[in-house]
């Protein structure tokens, strides 16, 4: 079944910039809700010592965020940070 009115789904390696940035309070909150027990990327940080330093990473994550959107240039590996979560 095929819907001919149904909006096309835009691919997600598709660089659109943001409406509005993303801004660090809003970052602790996502970063917040993570389920404890899980791991949230390959990094293999659980999400509990994420939501512990939520305020901690939660700036510099955003700027390296809102400036990919605005370049459209990967993050190269390296430029993120560095915090000690023990």
């Amino acid at each position: 079944f095929v819907d001919p009115s149904r909006e096309e789904i835009v691919s997600d390696s598709d660089c659109r910039s943001l409406q509005q940035p993303i801004d660090s309070t809003e970052l602790q909150l996502a970063i917040r809700r993570l389920k404890n027990g899980c791991v949230a990327g390959p990094d293999d940080i659980p999400a509990k010592q994420l939501t512990y330093g939520a305020y901690a990473i939660a700036q510099p994550l955003v700027e390296l965020i809102n400036q990919r959107f605005a370049t459209g240039q990967y993050i190269r590996r390296g430029a993120g940070l560095r915090i000690c979560l023990f």
